[in-house]
């Protein structure tokens, strides 16, 4: 099935339909108008062959295939009565709302994708079905949709898991006023087969309240979860078997419960009680869920004892700072009177990394400390690095470790780990030499001591920079928590007014999630009032994209520079 998928790709009508549909994807991601004369039943046709590919294939699809048949099924604007319309004809099934299966097959083909960051923000907007059926069959299976959607959500954490268990328990309530009123309209031989399909959707909605108990409960959850989901799908889809569709459903289902499982942040994290801590602490402020990065690293026995370095390559934001964490409680728990000193590039990220890890490792009882950006110690600094409270991690910059190393401070005298943030920079110039000798005197002056290497990417890490740290482990993850891309955007806004268009066009970037797409003209929908042609363009994206509670970033030359475009900017 593999071959045979990826060689109807290669066609070049399913090319053309991919690349106009891709087209349609980013611009409705850039919220931008585009106008496309795609056919909406052969995007569904083909999503449809996709995700059953996908779900089916013995031998694993691709991540490109997964990924296509992710964003063709959400390029559909589910939202229009005409398209839920084609999604019904294609995906439907009789009495189950097009809109709610619509999302539950987004939140299945994403977790095969990868892409559960974004299937959060997806159903960010999601809203049930207010059309209540008369058939309580319908109703069952409706309602364990919606609970399950909000499950993958988990909007402000534990309140969506609250909502999906209440939506369970309503059911329980009104079940005995409907079930007996729905099987008595139907015949005795049949009202046995409807009375098994019953209680195929009860044994459901019994898995999906044990999921959710183990993503409310954490590590209080005392079954085998894939177990008990295992043991209540299998007995859904033998009681459902006279309803093929219905149990294509079940296999959906099963999967995505066991993924909610696999992803939670208490799968990976029961063997240390300060990690359980953490994570406990993480949940409470809506992160239940480990990225697939993490996940990764972690069954690359990332914090493997044995280990003398660990080089962790992984993109910036995909979750190297709560790794780094769960290295400083091992390598405490190895040794409770260890310290870590934390190497930042910067004086810059020093009281960020500081306060990230002040916020997230004093609450379970470590001292967190960091130095001054001064290039001598004073005697304020001295006298705390040197007081009678134990630091468990110093957070530094290289020159201000490089300064303690030579003076034999006492405050680096019993190191047991090294971590160096943004290690990249070894590779680079001076900088990179200055690191890269830091990093030798380090080795002979602590002989002993361990290293963790944090860096977006290292080239040839595992060849050259793991062995000359003693040997160890080089891990290198290509997950990314978003999509990137480079955008080039010109104004073309006469004088007189007579044009007022944008020219779009996707550039060649090396992220490779997005691909060229050439120039498009759109209409202008703001009323510029720059006249310099870099003042318009910024002018139109700020405009465009800043909302409220999202960053962007606005690259200057130089402090003047920046103080103007940032006075520009707060005046549109």
């Amino acid at each position: 099935m593999s071959n045979l998928t990826n060689a109807i790709l290669q066609k070049d009508t399913i090319v053309s339909l991919l690349t106009e549909s891709e087209k349609g994807y980013i611009f409705s991601q850039l919220k931008l108008p585009y106008k496309s004369e795609l056919n909406t039943s052969e995007l569904l046709r083909l999503s449809f062959f996709l995700i059953n590919a996908v779900f089916t294939d013995e031998q694993e699809s691709s991540l490109q295939v997964k990924t296509t048949a992710y964003k063709l099924l959400k390029s559909i604007d589910i939202n229009s009565d005409e398209n839920a319309q084609c999604f019904f004809e294609v995906f439907g099934i009789v009495g189950i709302d097009s809109k709610v299966l619509y999302y539950f097959y987004l939140a299945n083909i994403a977790f095969k994708a990868e892409k559960q960051i974004s299937i959060r923000i997806d159903l960010k907007d999601f809203h049930a079905a207010t059309e209540e059926t008369q058939s309580w069959k319908y109703r069952l299976l409706n309602k364990a949709l919606e609970a399950y959607i909000l499950l993958v959500r988990k909007h402000n954490g534990f309140s969506d898991i609250e909502k999906a268990l209440s939506i369970i328990e309503d059911l329980k309530k009104e079940q005995q006023r409907y079930e007996e009123i729905y099987l008595k309209q139907f015949s005795t031989a049949n009202e046995v087969q409807e009375a098994y399909i019953l209680l195929s959707v009860y044994h459901l909605s019994k898995a999906m309240v044990e999921t959710a108990n183990y993503l409310k409960q954490g590590y209080d959850y005392k079954e085998r979860l894939d177990a008990v989901i295992r043991q209540h799908l299998d007995i859904s889809k033998k009681l459902a078997k006279s309803e093929p569709r219905l149990v294509s459903i079940f296999h959906l289902f099963e999967f995505g419960l066991n993924a909610l499982y696999k992803n939670a942040i208490w799968n990976q994290t029961k063997f240390n009680d300060k990690i359980k801590l953490l994570c406990k602490r993480k949940a409470e402020s809506g992160i239940l869920e480990l990225l697939p990065s993490q996940r990764e690293a972690l069954s690359d026995n990332l914090l493997d004892v044995a280990s003398n370095v660990t080089v962790l390559q992984m993109p910036t934001s995909a979750g190297k700072t709560l790794l780094a964490e769960f290295n400083i409680i091992v390598t405490k728990a190895l040794r409770a009177d260890a310290k870590i000193v934390y190497i930042v590039p910067s004086r810059a990220l020093v009281n960020q990394v500081y306060f990230d890890l002040k916020s997230d490792l004093a609450p379970i009882g470590f001292s967190i400390e960091k130095t001054s950006s001064a290039i001598e110690i004073d005697p304020t600094e001295d006298s705390f690095l040197n007081g009678d409270d134990k630091i468990d991690v110093l957070v530094s910059t290289p020159e201000k470790v490089d300064l303690l190393i030579r003076r034999k401070h006492p405050s680096l005298e019993d190191v047991s780990m090294f971590i160096v943030d943004e290690a990249h920079t070894i590779q680079n110039g001076e900088r990179g030499a200055k690191l890269e000798l830091l990093l030798a005197i380090l080795r002979r002056e602590r002989p002993n001591a361990k290293y963790m290497l944090l860096s977006p990417f290292i080239q040839n890490a595992d060849k050259i920079i793991t062995e000359w740290l003693g040997g160890g482990n080089s891990i290198a993850i290509n997950w990314k928590p978003s999509e990137k891309l480079i955008l080039g955007i010109d104004t073309k806004i006469t004088p007189k007014k007579t044009k007022n268009e944008i020219h779009i066009e996707v550039l060649p970037s090396p992220y490779e999630s997005i691909q060229p797409i050439g120039k498009t003209i759109i209409q202008n929908p703001y009323s510029i009032e720059s006249s310099g042609d870099k003042d318009k363009i910024l002018e139109f994206s700020i405009k465009h994209f800043s909302e409220e509670g999202k960053a962007l970033l606005v690259l200057c030359y130089g402090k003047g520079t920046a103080n103007s475009r940032a006075e520009f900017i707060y005046d549109q």
